[in-house]
Parts: structure tokens; C-alpha cells; sequence
């Protein structure tokens, strides 16, 4: 009976590994593009500090001199940048900002043997790396300023949503109330006309009628507009006089 000889498996599988690689190198691409370089400059920057400073310092300590030095040399420009460069403190940062830049070059001046040329880079690279922070430093605060006005734009419009809500409410309300009263005019008129309506036919003699009535018909007969002296003798609120009076179209 023939069996299956197993094959052996790889030791490294070789696809998982490119793509790991793949990976790191990715990762590292982005930490060069928009990673934080300064620790990267400073731990460079400490390896030409410590034999400069050996016949001084211990390495320690001559690490630690290195980066303070850098350190100083990094905030002074980033407080440069970030405040108002034309105002007294601007320029008072930019007077340290220039001042730690020209300490650190000369250390690391010492180091390439007075070539100003070889040292550059470092203290530049640091300078540049403090003005690209401070920029977005300063964009972040402009995002958090236009974030605060859009909050209080929107609260506003809130406020202004609401109070025209209201407005819409009250003058529904309103136009309810003027319906009202337009409906209460059409009933009264209608009423009125079927009494004048008798009254030209002879359905009904104007004797016969309530008091107040006869009286109104008896004084716009004459020619005269029922007024307070009419609302007084009777106990006619003025306003139902009013209205009355509009639907014969009266005026005082």
C-alpha cells in the first residue's frame, strides 16, 4: 500500500514575512514623514557633545549638558514661532531662539574641527523641526477657536430656532382668535339680515322687537350712529356696538 511522504513545511513563510517587512517599512516611512524627529536629533547630537566635553565631564554628564542644550535650543524656537514674533516678547524669544542656535553650532563646530559646514545640519534640522511644530501647534488652536465659534453659531441658531418657534406659535394663536371673531361677524351679520329681511316684508312689526334693538333701528333711521350714549343706556359692550355697527357698515 503506497503512502503520502508529508512534505515539510518551510521555516520561514517566505509570503508572511515580506509583508511584515513590508510593515516595519511602512511604519518607519510614516515615523520619518510625520513621526517626532527631535529625539532622533538629540540622540545624534549627544554622540558629538560627549568627546567634546570628555576632557571636562564625565559621559554622563556631558550627555546630559548636550541635551539641555539642544532642549533649550528646540523650546526657545518653538516659543518663538508660536507667539507674536513682532511684539517684545517675540523678539525677546527670538534673541534665545538665535543665541541657543549659535551655542549649539559651535558645539558641534568643535566636534568637525571648526568646520561650520558639518555642523550646521543638526542645529538647523532642530530649528526647522521646532517652526514645523509651532505651525501646527497653531493650526490646532485655530481648530479648537473655530470649533468654539461654530459651538456658539450653533447655540445661536438654536435660540433663533426657538424664538421663531414661538412666534409661529403665538401667531397661530392669533390667527385661531381672528377666525373666531370673523365666524362670530358672519353669524351676527347673517342674523341681522334675516331680521331686516321680516321687517321688509311685514313678517314682523318692529314693536315686537327687544328694546335695544328697536332703539338701534329707530336711531340709525335718523341717521345717526349708534355710540358710548347707546353702549351706556343699554349696557352694550362697546365692542359688540362696534362690531355691529361694521356689519351695516356705519360709520361714526
Amino acid at each position: 500500500m503506497k503512502t503520502k511522504i508529508d512534505e515539510k513545511k518551510p521555516f520561514i513563510n517566505t509570503k508572511k514575512f515580506y509583508n511584515e517587512v513590508g510593515k516595519m517599512w511602512r511604519r518607519l516611512a510614516r515615523f520619518f514623514e510625520k513621526g517626532d524627529l527631535i529625539p532622533f536629533f538629540v540622540i545624534i547630537s549627544i554622540a558629538h557633545y560627549i568627546p567634546v566635553l570628555a576632557s571636562h565631564d564625565e559621559i554622563y554628564i556631558a550627555a546630559l549638558v548636550g541635551m539641555a542644550v539642544d532642549m533649550l535650543h528646540f523650546r526657545a524656537v518653538r516659543a518663538w514661532f508660536n507667539g507674536r514674533i513682532l511684539s517684545w516678547g517675540g523678539f525677546f524669544n527670538g534673541v534665545i531662539g538665535v543665541l541657543t542656535t549659535v551655542m549649539a553650532s559651535l558645539y558641534h563646530m568643535r566636534f568637525y574641527g571648526n568646520d561650520w559646514l558639518l555642523a550646521l545640519p543638526i542645529p538647523v534640522g532642530i530649528a526647522i523641526l521646532a517652526y514645523q511644530m509651532s505651525d501646527n501647534d497653531n493650526r490646532l488652536t485655530l481648530i479648537d477657536k473655530l470649533k468654539t465659534e461654530r459651538a456658539a453659531a450653533l447655540s445661536e441658531l438654536e435660540t433663533a430656532v426657538s424664538t421663531v418657534d414661538t412666534i409661529r406659535l403665538g401667531r397661530d394663536k392669533l390667527l385661531a382668535e381672528l377666525e373666531g371673531e370673523r365666524l362670530e361677524l358672519v353669524s351676527t351679520r347673517a342674523e341681522l339680515d334675516k331680521l331686516k329681511k321680516k321687517i321688509d316684508r311685514n313678517m314682523i312689526g318692529i314693536d315686537n322687537l327687544p328694546p335695544p334693538l328697536v332703539d338701534y333701528i329707530k336711531t340709525v333711521d335718523k341717521g345717526i350712529t349708534p355710540n358710548g350714549d347707546f353702549s351706556a343706556r343699554w349696557g352694550v359692550g362697546v365692542s359688540s356696538l362696534d362690531r355691529t355697527n361694521s356689519v351695516f357698515k356705519l360709520k361714526d
